[in-house]
Parts: C-alpha cells; sequence; structure tokens
C-alpha cells in the first residue's frame, strides 16, 4: 500500500521535466472546490489525481527546492475517498482535527511534523488528504466548524482541494465551502441528464457569486460515436459562459487504480491508454495553474 500517514523528515522535489509547471508564489493561499451535479462522474477520483498531479508538477518560481503542499478536504458524505487511502476502521479525521483546534483555540503547533497526524500522506506524490469524519460526527458539523478547518487548511497549505457532496445544493455545508473557494471546478459527463441537473440547479445556485471564478472539466470521454450522450463540442456550447480546463478520456485503469489505493498519475506508465489519462489529468492541472494565477493579475 502507498499510503503512510507518517511523512518523512526530508521531502523529495520531483523530477523536473518539460512539462513542470512553473508558477510564481501567490499572494495568499487558495482553495479549490470540486462540484458536480450527481454522484459517479468520478469526481474523487479526480480530486486525488488532480491534487497528485498538481503536486507532482507545480514549481515555485521564487523557492523552487521547497516543495509545494497540497492537501484534499473530503468533504462529500457518499465518496469513497477514505476508502482509496486507508483499509482501517479507525483512522485520523476532519472531527479529530477540529476537537483539537476548538481545544487550543488558535494556538496550534506551526511547525509541519506536529499537525501531519491529522493528513495521510502519500510517500510517491507527497499528497496529503484529510480525511471526511464518520456520518454521524459529518451530521453534527455546523457551517462555523467547516470554515475552521478549511482556515486551517489555508495557513499551512498553498493550495487545498475540496471534494464536495454531489447535488446536495441546498446544504450549509457547501455554502460555507463556495465562500471560502478562490474557483469552482465543475465535473461533467457526456450523459444529457446530468448536465441538464447541473444547468439547471447549480450554475443558477453559484453563478451570481462566483462568476469568473468557475471552470469545468469533462470527465470519463468517449470520444467514439454520439450515442452515450452529448460531443464535447456540444457540451462547451451549452456551458459557453465558462472556460473548459480539459477532457480526460474514459478508462477502468481510474477505478481498478484507486481499488488498489494507487494513485494513477504517480503510478509507473504501463501503458498508451495511461499515458494517455495522465496527460490529460496533468492539462487540467495546468489549466487550472493558469487560471488562479490569472485571478492573481486581476486583484
Amino acid at each position: 500500500m502507498n499510503w503512510d500517514k507518517t511523512r518523512p523528515q526530508k521531502q523529495r522535489m520531483p523530477t523536473l521535466t518539460t512539462n513542470t509547471i512553473a508558477v510564481r508564489r501567490f499572494r495568499g493561499p487558495k482553495t479549490v472546490a470540486l462540484l458536480s451535479a450527481k454522484d459517479g462522474v468520478g469526481k474523487t477520483t479526480l480530486a486525488l489525481n488532480l491534487g497528485a498531479a498538481l503536486r507532482k508538477k507545480v514549481i515555485d518560481m521564487e523557492n523552487p527546492d521547497l516543495p509545494w503542499r497540497v492537501v484534499v478536504v473530503d468533504c462529500d458524505a457518499t465518496g469513497t475517498l477514505g476508502y482509496y487511502i486507508s483499509d482501517r476502521i479507525y483512522t485520523p479525521t476532519m472531527s479529530t482535527l477540529l476537537q483539537d483546534l476548538l481545544t487550543m483555540k488558535d494556538k496550534e503547533p506551526a511547525e509541519p511534523n506536529q499537525y501531519n497526524q491529522y493528513t495521510y500522506y502519500h510517500r510517491n506524490s507527497g499528497l496529503e488528504v484529510l480525511v471526511r469524519p464518520r456520518l454521524t460526527e459529518l451530521s453534527r458539523f455546523t457551517p462555523k466548524h467547516m470554515s475552521i478547518v478549511l482556515r486551517y487548511c489555508a495557513r499551512h497549505y498553498p493550495l487545498t482541494i475540496v471534494d464536495t457532496q454531489a447535488g446536495d445544493f441546498s446544504s450549509p455545508l457547501l455554502s460555507t465551502i463556495l465562500e471560502r473557494s478562490d474557483y469552482l471546478l465543475l465535473v461533467v459527463t457526456q450523459h444529457l441528464p446530468s448536465l441538464a441537473l447541473l444547468q439547471h440547479e447549480l450554475l443558477p445556485y453559484i453563478i451570481q457569486t462566483k462568476y469568473g471564478k468557475i471552470g469545468w472539466v469533462l470527465n470519463q470521454h468517449h470520444e467514439t460515436g454520439t450515442d452515450i450522450g452529448l460531443t464535447l463540442r456540444q457540451i462547451r456550447s451549452r456551458l459557453d459562459l465558462f472556460p473548459c480546463l480539459g477532457a480526460i478520456p474514459y478508462s477502468p485503469l481510474c477505478s481498478s487504480y484507486g481499488n488498489r489505493k494507487r494513485v494513477l498519475v504517480t503510478s509507473p506508465t504501463n501503458s498508451k491508454e495511461h499515458t494517455r489519462v495522465v496527460q490529460a489529468i496533468e492539462q487540467v492541472a495546468a489549466n487550472l495553474m493558469q487560471a488562479l494565477n490569472a485571478q492573481e493579475e486581476r486583484l
């Protein structure tokens, strides 16, 4: 298993390649929320692989020797992020972090080695994951609690990726996540019902407050024929107000690697299909960083 909650004392930087994403340091930490209108679009798998791609490829131009830290926060009550990373029943969760934060009252330690007990660390990619609490504990989470957790992540990580609950548009927790997010990434597929639900339910809910900070990615893209749904061109015409950050080809590799507790992006490439999917995810990561940098320039 690749997941280990203990962080090594020294983190090695990934090897610089021609497709490394060089960025200037943000003025402040960034939070990106992944949203979808329904379950089953691959949002959780994309959150892990996108976070791993960002951790692997992004280099700070001002401090190239320092590792770029990325945390994925699991806020999906029906998601499988905890299953992807651990077989253990009792694991440190967001609830553990919140309890300690409320006890310490904003006096939590600042050294990374002192608060890694709350996240799981993936050795190969350097990605850190904050697992959601059990459903009984999550039901007692308030918007204030979620705000405390996200504020903590923003203090210690330059980039936070939040995996949200699919289709739960009226949730107070989702409202807090949207309020504290700098960018919203909509995860869509070619199936017409899910896209229609996205257009008529989710977009009216977020477009007034987050216009100009929304992008979308086509996941599980089938390139052969249109019998399974809309084409990429048709989806672009329906979502023409927002930039498309990329299209990720459909591949059973994503779920099979997740079942083996592995992240596709950081696994050894063993086929053309694998390479194609990884390159598409890395392109989405590059476009996402470009969108965040464009926000910085507008400020």
